[in-house]
């Protein structure tokens, strides 16, 4: 659960940096919501404390208000999950 956390907040910043680059609103004024896990794997049963992760956020899909979003984790060069979400952003206005 907490892999799949840190996929959509990194999802969430991605979405805010990318409207702040379009639009010139700032972060936090963009608005969605996870509507769905289509798919998470997970490479390793447990995260070790004190590990760094890194987790990269790519848009698979954009459909008018509706993204799907692929995230992988890796610590070094491991993966250790890939995790595709579904999100639904607030239309303008």
């Amino acid at each position: 659960m907490v892999l799949i956390e840190l996929a959509a907040q990194t999802a969430g910043i991605c979405i805010g940096w990318n409207q702040k680059m379009k639009t010139s609103r700032s972060q936090g004024e963009a608005r969605g919501w996870l509507v769905g896990v289509k798919k998470a794997r997970f490479y390793i049963d447990k995260v070790p404390l004190d590990t760094c992760l890194t987790i990269r956020s790519d848009n698979r899909l954009v459909v008018d208000h509706y993204m799907e979003l692929a995230a992988s984790i890796t610590i070094g060069d491991k993966l250790i999950a890939e995790i595709n979400l579904q999100i639904l952003q607030a239309g303008e206005g």
